[in-house]
């Protein structure tokens, strides 16, 4: 898993989590939600109701 969303998508990119799931673990801010939706399997956290609306 990753706890940065750019470090997460560039490694996604490189194909390093080929076969394996994804896992986000930090804080994730409601304007990179757009970027990570769809790409990591798992979201572990999220501090309020909007940002899981949004996700």
């Amino acid at each position: 898993g990753e706890n940065r969303v750019q470090e997460l998508l560039e490694k996604h990119g490189q194909g390093a989590y080929t076969g394996r799931p994804l896992h986000f673990i930090g804080h994730l801010q409601k304007n990179k939600v757009r970027q990570i939706v769809g790409v990591a399997d798992l979201i572990e956290s999220a501090d309020s109701r909007d940002l899981l609306r949004r996700i």
